[in-house]
């Protein structure tokens, strides 16, 4: 039930930001070589390539382009995100980022939120 409602926030949300928007970009990093997550992070990208279809019907129907990109297996890897976000290019552009993995944060760390792992164990 909540994976519904969800859906259905994104895709409302998505329609409003769609107006303002010249195109849409998703990006997704999930990291399906995790021994103990892989298989969900695979039942989230075939949910989320459902959402993207929506998206993109919603999209095309208000005269904009919708783009999906996705890294897993070992492109679900920290070099690939900077290199994804350094070639961005997205000025008045909706970017939708959504990472299926673990996260963590050292005893250092003073943030707030953990820190993705993106395929290491870092």
């Amino acid at each position: 039930m909540f994976m519904k409602r969800l859906y259905f926030v994104l895709v409302l949300i998505m329609m409003v930001l769609i107006s303002r928007a010249k195109n849409v970009h998703i990006i997704y990093f999930g990291d399906t070589d995790d021994a103990n997550i892989g298989r969900a992070i695979q039942v989230d990208i075939r949910l989320m390539e459902k959402l993207v279809h929506e998206i993109k019907s919603v999209a095309k129907s208000e005269g904009y382009s919708c783009f999906f990109n996705k890294y897993v297996d070992s492109d679900c890897s920290p070099v690939k995100l900077r290199s994804v976000i350094e070639n961005l290019s997205c000025k008045d552009d909706i970017v939708f980022f959504y990472y299926g993995g673990h996260g963590g944060r050292s005893h250092e760390d003073s943030g707030k939120f953990p820190r993705m792992c993106l395929g290491t164990n870092d």
